[in-house]
């Protein structure tokens, strides 16, 4: 009953035999819809594999969830809990951009201007994406997508994660003088390597200075691209995607 009516749950209870794993998948069922659940001082309050369950469920979305806490989930030492942990945040997580998607379908049916579309392109896809001679070849020739229908290029749009080449992934080079380093990897030798970035920013490594080199699973575009664009912008765009490549009156 507490918790149904909390707007953040901290655990911070003696641990003995009595405590440990007290807060079962049913309580954490119970907790408000907008309510937070931050990084416990002793985890082992909440039974093994409750939160992956309520999660898993429904019953506890990974936005309750605080983000040290979500982060020991998905970098826990224990390899079958570190693989369900990613696997349920990326479903998740693809939900969501499916909702978006729904959401901007419309934009599809949107009479086009191809000519506004080069404008769009040129604020929101030109740090990474190089067309008509503008813009930075970071990630893949855009052109190589101009034969798809307007739906699948809004989905791409939308969840740039759905699809990434192994040679488009985004690196994290920590590096032994604490900095982190981001990009995705432009060229490598026996004894550096090179990163590169929005803007085509580049970084090249010894790899005498590096700590440790993880791959994020992900794109250089960034999740919510959408949130700065209308429903028309959006429209323009895709129809200026779509004509890559063919001759056009240009302003």
């Amino acid at each position: 009953a507490l918790l149904e009516a909390v707007d953040v749950v901290s655990l911070h209870l003696k641990l003995n035999g009595d405590t440990r794993g007290m807060i079962t998948p049913a309580d954490l069922a119970a907790m408000r819809a907008d309510a937070l659940l931050v990084n416990t001082s002793r985890a082992e309050l909440i039974r093994p594999g409750a939160l992956l369950d309520a999660l898993a469920a429904g019953d506890l979305a990974p936005a309750e969830l605080d983000p040290a806490r979500r982060k020991q989930l998905l970098d826990h030492p224990g390899e079958a809990i570190r693989k369900r942990s990613r696997k349920i945040f990326e479903q998740t997580a693809r939900e969501s951009r499916r909702a978006v998607f729904e959401k901007l379908r419309p934009s599809l049916g949107l009479d086009a201007n191809p000519k506004l579309g080069r404008e769009v392109f040129k604020k929101t896809c030109a740090t990474c994406h190089r067309a008509e001679g503008e813009g930075h070849a970071v990630a893949p020739d855009i052109e190589t997508v101009k034969g798809r229908d307007r739906e699948s290029l809004l989905l791409h749009l939308v969840d740039p994660n759905r699809e990434v080449a192994p040679s488009y992934i985004v690196y994290n080079a920590i590096l032994k003088d604490g900095r982190i380093l981001t990009g995705i990897i432009a060229g490598e030798t026996a004894t550096s390597l090179e990163l590169v970035r929005a803007e085509g920013l580049r970084d090249t490594l010894l790899r005498s200075q590096i700590k440790e080199l993880k791959s994020t699973g992900r794109s250089l575009m960034p999740e919510e691209i959408e949130k700065n664009l209308s429903l028309q912008d959006i429209a323009n765009l895709l129809d200026f995607i779509r004509g890559l490549g063919r001759k056009a009156e240009r302003p």
